[in-house]
Parts: C-alpha cells; sequence; structure tokens
C-alpha cells in the first residue's frame, strides 16, 4: 500500500504507556498514516480481547522502519487512517511524500507446515520447527543475565534469527548481522510472517555501539585454531555497554588450545559447556563489555 503521514491531534500519546506491556519496553507514539486501503482487511498480530479489544498489525515502512498499526474497541479513526506506535522514534524524513507501507501477516498453521515441509536445512531450531540444533538451550543460558528491556542487541552471524526473537519480545531493539542471503532471507521470513518480531537483518556489520553482542557459534568458521579469538573479542567488547555472549566449539578444531587455555584467552564466565546435537562440545561465555 501507499501512505503518507498526517498530523493527529496531539492527543494519542497519552495512551502509549498503556501498550507498553505488550512490547515489554517503553514505547514511542503515535505517528500517523493515512493509506490507500483499510487496515482491518489483514489479519492482526496481535488481539486482546479482554483490555478494550486491542489489535496490532506489525507493519514494515519503505522496506526499512518497523511499527505497529493499534486500534481498539470503540475507536472513531476511519480505517484508513492508522496510528503507529514504536520501540523507537520514526524519523521525520518519513512526514515527506509517499510511503511504502507493508502489513505483515502471521502464517496460519497450513502455510507454516506447508512452508516447513518445504526446508532442507535447518541451522538452528524454534518451538515450531525441527530440532535439529540446540537454540533454546543457548538462549537459556543468558536470557537472566540481562534485563532486556529497552536494550539495543547486535547479533554477528546471527543466521535464521532464533537468538534474536526472543530478546526482541523481550522489549530489546535487536539487528541480526548475517552475510549468507539465504540464511538472512530466511530469517526474515520467519520474523515477519512467524515471529512477527521487529528484528533488522542487515547483510554487513553495520558498526557502533550496542549494549549486548551475541557472537555465537561464528568464530569457528573462519578462525578455526583461535589465531585470532582474542583480538577478535577485544572489539566486540569495545563495543558493547553490557556484555558481550561467545559461544565456542571447545576445544578448537585444529586441536591447538586445550579448554584451559581458551577460557584463558577469552577472559570472561564460562555460563554453560554442552555437547551440541551436531557437533563437538561448546562452551558459552559472558564477557563485561568496555564501551562508554
Amino acid at each position: 500500500m501507499i501512505g503518507h503521514y498526517i498530523t493527529g491531534n496531539d492527543k494519542a500519546h497519552l495512551y502509549t504507556p498503556t501498550y507498553e506491556h505488550y512490547f515489554n519496553c517503553p514505547i514511542i507514539g503515535t505517528f500517523n498514516v493515512k493509506i490507500d486501503g483499510h487496515i482491518n482487511d489483514y489479519r492482526p498480530c496481535i488481539v486482546d480481547e479482554q483490555e478494550l479489544d486491542r489489535r496490532f498489525w506489525l507493519i514494515r515502512i519503505n522496506d526499512k522502519y518497523f511499527a505497529w498499526a493499534v486500534r481498539w474497541r470503540g475507536s472513531r479513526m476511519p480505517y484508513n487512517i492508522i496510528e503507529l506506535v514504536s520501540k523507537m522514534p520514526l524519523p521525520d524524513d518519513l512526514k515527506e511524500g509517499d510511503l511504502s507501507i507493508e502489513v505483515l501477516e502471521r502464517l496460519t498453521d497450513v502455510e507454516l507446515q506447508k512452508w516447513i515441509s518445504r526446508q532442507t536445512y535447518w541451522f538452528q531450531s524454534f518451538s515450531w520447527s525441527p530440532q535439529r540444533a540446540d537454540s533454546a538451550l543457548v538462549w537459556n543460558a543468558v536470557k537472566d543475565r540481562v534485563d532486556w528491556s529497552g536494550k539495543t542487541v547486535l547479533d554477528i552471524g546471527g543466521a535464521n534469527g532464533a537468538h534474536c526473537f526472543p530478546p526482541s519480545r523481550l522489549g530489546a531493539r535487536v539487528t541480526c548481522f548475517e552475510p549468507d542471503t539465504p540464511a538472512r532471507e530466511k530469517g526474515m521470513l520467519i520474523n515477519d510472517h512467524i515471529e512477527m518480531c521487529d528484528v533488522t537483518f542487515c547483510d554487513a556489520d553495520p558498526g557502533g555501539v550496542f549494549d549486548v553482542i551475541f557472537y555465537f557459534s561464528v568464530h569457528h568458521q573462519w578462525d578455526e585454531a583461535y589465531s585470532h579469538l582474542a583480538e577478535t573479542l577485544a572489539q566486540f567488547k569495545s563495543r558493547a555497554r553490557e556484555k558481550v555472549f561467545v559461544e565456542l566449539i571447545v576445544p578448537d578444531l585444529q586441536c591447538q588450545l586445550t579448554e584451559p587455555q581458551i577460557d584463558v584467552i577469552v577472559g570472561g564466565q564460562p555460563l554453560l559447556t554442552y555437547r551440541h546435537k551436531v557437533r563437538r562440545i561448546r562452551r558459552i561465555y559472558e564477557l563485561a563489555g568496555e564501551a562508554e
């Protein structure tokens, strides 16, 4: 659909605190858009029949920005005008010119099973997918180590986003850097039509500082002997305000280092050691961030 920004009555923002428990973080809004369609033609991703019959639709603007359209019982807003709320303020330049508005709908159960049946490889596992990997085990090791609400998270080499969606649902603003195009596109589909989150996927490291950085089962893919492990982790610590979480195969694939030697190089707190369902023993570490 095509839309454009319109001014509101400057009162809708008074209601945004009531939306926070749906997204587990402070919510910004509203940003009003008139569309050349009707929002009720689409399935909402959140329906709260108990509280004013509130409904939320996940929206992508200009193929880049995520927001949620909100509507409730008794609203007098025409269905071709949507009130958008988001975790971060939408940029002012969206107030000028036409906007590309995409309403993202969750796959039905039948559609989901049909899509799953066409997938030949699962590097990560989800609650609704074949259980090939140990994604839930990894997340459970780190989930209570951070208050995720309002935090920024960078997942380096995040593949299909299995570790991105849980912190997003807990209120974090998550970016997934995945250079492999098929993996990244699969993750985007999962975000847009299954998990219904606002994770941003990108094909290059966006740079900059984040509150938390994930570096899960990536390093061995390009540095089997861990020759560059120390300098790599030092770079990530310099870009993290709070934590860096790392998952490594131990010992390294070339067996040049023992597990105690790897522990010394990493210098962080081991949180979990486990046998991966597919390959080798893996250890998860927590490192303190050093960024201001």
